[in-house]
């Protein structure tokens, strides 16, 4: 995730995946998370997290492998993380009630 450059700053600030502790506010009903890669730990950019249930919503990870899906509906989401190089990961979540759902994902090198 970036940080705008401030006026004295020549470059911008990279916060890294380990440093994300925030997620989409408790008001919004969202899913969540950072997709890492498991033998190496470094996070994964553009993989893409679909949430397939009551509607489908898809995104693509940051440079820090952070997704969100926001403004989900009440029931069961199967959400499927893929990127390029590695195994494909699922799982199945149960949205109830709103809120904010964190599921991250270290992904198998292929």
């Amino acid at each position: 995730m970036y940080r705008a450059k401030g006026p004295d700053e020549s470059q911008p600030v990279v916060v890294g995946s380990d440093e994300y502790h925030n997620g989409p506010p408790p008001t919004i009903t969202a899913i969540h998370g950072i997709v890492t890669d498991q033998v190496s730990g470094k996070p994964i950019k553009n993989a893409v997290a679909e949430c397939k249930g009551s509607d489908t919503k898809s995104t693509h990870t940051n440079a820090s492998g952070y997704y969100e899906l926001i403004n989900l509906k009440d029931g069961k989401c199967k959400l499927k993380i893929k990127a390029s190089g590695y195994h494909k990961e699922k799982t199945q979540i149960e949205i109830s009630g709103g809120g904010a759902y964190q599921q991250d994902f270290a992904l198998k090198p292929k």
